[in-house]
């Protein structure tokens, strides 16, 4: 019913057909708005082929919406689905600009994610989306329906022929009771027709859910290593060596610190259950920084409250794994809580921000608006091994994107804020002075540390990042503001710090919020 209506955050793809068949031209495309749909020769399939393409199964397979990204399932015992050229075993994560392959030299279907104002399911005009529904969500119950129809055509009409023989006495009720037997028919259908979906959808759920559930033993262990590393992984303090040397203070600019957040990572949940859980007051998982703006966002970098980020480990061009050396431990860890966050159910990330001021609020990682559009699934080539447990070799693991996508952020109760300068962020000047606050490393003693960096070009780099120079910002910062000195004397915020090490030259303009 989202597709229906069209929710602001409802999103869809197109599937473009590069064979003609009998359903469809060559070149044409097919917008799909519900969360599942079939492939095949079935009349009761989505995406239909006819019977001139031997090789595609009846059901042939499937596309199944998992969170924000859409997972291809391979249905066919006999003949093999196949993405950009390569068989898909089980299952696998699709993204923008795949080929989905019916069969060796069977028809082929380009997968597109839409962009920008089209990105959403309200995009589309609302008969279009009713045209699209029918085929789609109600095509598999067309013959239920069409009987079903026929039946209460026949008893209106029986029922139209008794009132009319019953006189004029009651000629006068007769639109009444014809009206009013409309509507219950209507809504009978409704029901019927919602029912059939609900009834379906939750054995297809059970049954991919009994297909990808983890086993209890498999739930302890990974609750148990999660616990496990995180007393092996030692907290970074700051030292007299490592502090980073003061930066000249611009003047008034303290009166901005109350909106600069310290944001702790203090805790992850399964359900009722804590996986892991430190006294956010005295200890954090993780540490970054945020800010509130002056409409009540509280905005950070994404990669800060996603576990689809680490500094740790990355893939190469060719999908390997590369851990960074020095980091195994660090590395199994994000890995470990990557694996556990897509495969165990209602795992949460819960964070404490907190102003030097000492108000805070709390949040969890669901809370926030993001995009998450250009993040890939790699696939694990190796089986990763520690004391306790084993990540298998196969599994799927969510890289998120980083550059001009590395933000985030969440609706707060906040009445006041910093001002946010969205026009002035792409049009920076070479040689620009710019300001960061942030908590370096988790320090500060309640007030953030001051950073400083130049901005290297006029406007935006290709890719939409600012690029930038002498930038001594460090772990911890992720998140933070980034502001500009205005001619008035204001400070205005024109950027998010980045949070990996790799970014440390690129700013996120807070103009990709809007």
């Amino acid at each position: 019913m989202g597709s229906l209506i069209g929710g602001s955050g409802k999103q869809y793809y197109i599937l473009e057909h590069k064979a003609g068949s009998r359903f469809h031209k060559a070149g044409e495309i097919q917008e799909i708005i519900i969360d599942q749909v079939e492939i095949g020769r079935d009349p009761r399939c989505q995406v239909r082929f006819d019977e001139t393409f031997e090789t595609v199964s009846r059901r042939h397979a499937a596309i199944i919406k998992d969170g924000a990204n859409w997972k291809l399932f391979p249905l066919s015992q006999s003949n093999p689905t196949l993405l950009n050229g390569q068989k898909v075993q089980k299952e696998w994560f699709l993204q923008n600009g795949d080929e989905i392959q019916c069969a060796i030299n069977g028809p082929k279907l380009g997968f597109i994610i839409p962009t920008g104002k089209k990105a959403t399911v309200n995009s589309i005009g609302l008969s279009r989306r009713l045209a699209l529904f029918r085929k789609q969500a109600l095509r598999p119950y067309k013959t239920a329906i069409t009987a079903l129809a026929c039946v209460l055509i026949l008893a209106l009409c029986g029922g139209g022929y008794m009132i009319y023989k019953q006189g004029k006495t009651i000629a006068s009720h007769k639109e009444i009771i014809v009206a009013q037997g409309e509507t219950i028919v209507s809504q009978g259908e409704t029901i019927d027709v919602q029912a059939n979906l609900i009834s379906r959808n939750s054995e297809e759920l059970d049954s991919l859910n009994a297909r990808y559930r983890l086993s209890v033993e498999d739930n302890i262990k990974i609750v148990n290593e999660l616990q496990y590393m995180r007393r092996r992984i030692t907290q970074v303090q700051p030292t007299e060596e490592t502090a980073k040397p003061p930066v000249a203070l611009p003047s008034a600019i303290s009166i901005l610190h109350p909106h600069v957040y310290m944001v702790k990572l203090y805790k992850i949940t399964q359900g009722n259950e804590v996986l892991e859980e430190v006294d956010p007051g005295k200890e954090f998982i993780s540490c970054g920084t945020g800010f509130v703006l002056d409409d009540g966002r509280f905005v950070t970098a994404r990669r800060l409250v996603s576990v689809n980020y680490s500094n740790y480990y990355r893939f190469d061009e060719t999908g390997q794994l590369r851990i960074r050396q020095g980091s195994e431990e660090e590395a199994y860890w994000d890995l470990l809580l990557n694996y556990a966050f897509n495969f165990l159910h209602n795992v949460t990330l819960h964070f404490r921000a907190t102003s030097p001021d000492g108000s805070f609020f709390e949040f969890t990682d669901n809370m926030f608006d993001s995009n998450n559009t250009h993040d890939r699934a790699y696939r694990l080539s190796h089986s990763e091994a520690r004391e306790n447990f084993t990540l298998p070799a196969g599994i799927s693991v969510m890289v998120g994107a980083t550059g001009v996508y590395d933000w985030a952020y969440c609706q707060t109760l906040a009445e006041k804020g910093l001002t946010a300068n969205k026009e002035l962020s792409r049009n920076l000047q070479q040689g620009a002075e710019l300001y960061i606050l942030g908590y370096s490393a988790g320090r500060g003693k309640g007030i953030p540390i001051l950073s400083k960096a130049v901005c290297l070009q006029n406007g935006l780099d290709a890719d939409g990042t600012i690029i930038v120079s002498y930038n001594n910002a460090e772990r911890g910062d992720s998140g933070a503001p980034v502001f500009v000195l205005t001619k008035e004397g204001k400070y205005e915020v024109v950027g998010i710090l980045s949070g990996s090490n790799d970014e440390k030259g690129r700013l996120v303009p807070i103009s990709a919020i809007y």
